[in-house]
């Protein structure tokens, strides 16, 4: 598969591979918390997966990148949010192509796990996690996904992790990132469009063209409009008195 373009970046549904073979342009700003998913979320995680395995594809959340334009460096698109279920899958296909690559028969598992080894290993390199918290839980937590593959994840497990498990991706422009440039109205955004992104979007929405994603679409630009006049807040609150329905989902 042909590495990635930033103008190729787009707003949609991206198979966990996709997102994993981006990496090289990645980055978690310092803004950003802590990495503070244990053992039990890793466990979750793949507990989730080979549950719904059954599926032809199956939603793992939401990741909400920024193209900050006036960052020259390759590595200018930001992880604004999900940055802890990225760096578990991060850690979870590290174990898989440590521990059962050269074990595996499908030259395409085979490959694409050698391309995306290679984007693992530069995005790790450059990446500057400062808290002791980040490192102690990547450390445990990649050892407890080397655990898990090596006891509980055969051949199509992989197969379907990488291209069978898929995120929603949202891709924000410097002007539509302006209004969540703050920590607190981040969490207004986390709270109110990514619960309703994963109620709608993950859940039922299977077309970009569905009536569904058009509501998302509009409410989603309808936030930052009230994000650039309102305080955090009253935002939630006004969404609410304009799309009432959805809203009443995640109330």
């Amino acid at each position: 598969m042909a590495q990635h373009q930033v103008d190729q970046f787009k707003t949609g549904i991206w198979s966990v591979n996709n997102l994993l073979l981006s990496l090289d342009q990645l980055s978690i700003p310092d803004y950003q918390r802590p990495y503070k998913w244990t053992e039990k979320n890793l466990n979750a995680l793949v507990n989730d997966i080979q549950e719904h395995k059954d599926k032809s594809a199956y939603r793992l959340g939401t990741i909400v990148l920024h193209h900050d334009k006036n960052n020259t460096s390759l590595k200018n698109i930001n992880i604004v949010d999900g940055q802890q279920r990225t760096l578990t899958l991060i850690l979870l296909v590290w174990a898989v192509i440590q521990k059962q690559q050269l074990d595996l028969k499908q030259e395409h598992l085979k490959k694409d796990l050698n391309e995306i080894s290679n984007q693992i290993n530069v995005f790790m390199d450059v990446q500057k996690f400062n808290s002791d918290i980040s490192h102690y839980n990547i450390y445990q937590n990649f050892n407890a996904a080397k655990r898990i593959v090596s006891v509980n994840f055969s051949e199509q497990d992989i197969d379907f992790l990488l291209n069978n498990c898929q995120v929603a991706v949202f891709i924000l422009d410097d002007k539509d990132y302006s209004g969540l440039s703050d920590r607190k109205q981040g969490n207004v955004f986390r709270a109110a469009i990514g619960n309703l992104v994963n109620t709608f979007y993950i859940d039922n929405v299977y077309k970009p063209e569905s009536e569904t994603a058009q509501l998302l679409c509009k409410i989603y630009h309808a936030y930052h409009k009230l994000a650039k006049k309102h305080p955090p807040e009253e935002i939630l609150a006004k969404l609410k008195d304009i799309y009432p329905s959805p809203f009443a989902l995640i109330s």
